[in-house]
């Protein structure tokens, strides 16, 4: 009988956990929905400049040792308004001397704040439908205006307005992530952070490598977009590979082949692993 009561609390809690578990995985997915998620910070790059950032400064006050504030709505309110400043800060108070050969030293809130159409600029992102939409619902839903050169509007072959890389290598309604197009290129690795770990960063004060991730990832799409367009490469933005990453890839690649695949036969019916 007590062995019978003891199994049944074990998996009352296993189940709970297992609950709890996938609970917050849905949570997180939330994270990539403009109604749900929310903005950590936005970089960008003018043509060959210095890659910006601008942070919600909100986050900051989020640390591990404040447990507490995580289950609180002031959470969600001061990530809201360290929210709204970014986009405002984005959009309407960034101060840039645009460089393109089209506007030369078009003078900050000339190019940025003047939200008058753009002709000529091109907006260069990996999985632009996604970035472009999600910083204009955003923008809708905390009350900033949106540029009208903003080109939430573009049509994957507006290539005029848009270039997206993901589209320019996979082709129309497939994908390839960045990380692994810049490694098919041969250029070298982010930080030690990805996406998925954007939010622990953040509740363990790490707000600032979130915008170095997000640095380093502008930094990487510039470089595969020159790579793709024959552009060339920027001295000092670019690596091959090291030995070590290329070695995982490849594993990873290795990883991925079927477990019968020792078993699998060529075309004419030859074992594939039998020496001949």
């Amino acid at each position: 009988m007590e062995a019978n009561r003891a199994k049944a609390i074990a998996d009352h809690a296993a189940a709970e956990a297992k609950a709890a578990e996938a609970a917050e995985a849905e949570w997180r997915k939330t994270a990539l929905d403009g109604s749900t998620g929310h903005l950590a910070c936005v970089s960008f790059a003018f043509n060959d400049e210095g890659v910006e950032n601008v942070a919600n400064e909100e986050l900051r006050l989020i640390d591990a040792g404040m447990p507490e504030i995580l289950v609180t709505d002031k959470l969600h309110q001061m990530t809201l308004k360290g929210e709204r400043e970014l986009l405002s800060e984005l959009f309407e108070n960034r101060r840039h001397t645009y460089t393109n050969p089209h506007f030369l030293d078009v003078d900050k809130e000339a190019w940025m704040a003047d939200h008058t159409p753009k002709p000529g600029a091109v907006l260069v992102a990996h999985h632009a439908q996604f970035d472009i939409r999600f910083i204009w619902q955003r923008a809708i839903a905390l009350g900033v205006t949106i540029p009208d050169w903003w080109p939430i509007d573009a049509r994957p072959w507006d290539r005029d307005r848009v270039q997206d890389t993901m589209t320019m290598w996979a082709g129309h309604g497939n994908r390839i992530s960045l990380d692994r197009l810049r490694r098919a290129l041969g250029i070298e690795g982010k930080v030690d952070i990805d996406g998925s770990k954007v939010w622990d960063a953040i509740v363990a004060g790490r707000l600032d490598d979130v915008c170095e991730y997000c640095n380093d990832d502008v930094r990487r799409l510039r470089s595969v977009h020159r790579k793709m367009t024959g552009l060339g490469l920027l001295e000092g933005n670019i690596a091959k590979a090291a030995d070590a990453e290329l070695t995982s890839f490849v594993n990873e690649c290795v990883r991925s082949i079927p477990l019968d695949f020792a078993n699998a036969t060529d075309a004419r019916g030859n074992p594939i692993g039998e020496e001949r």
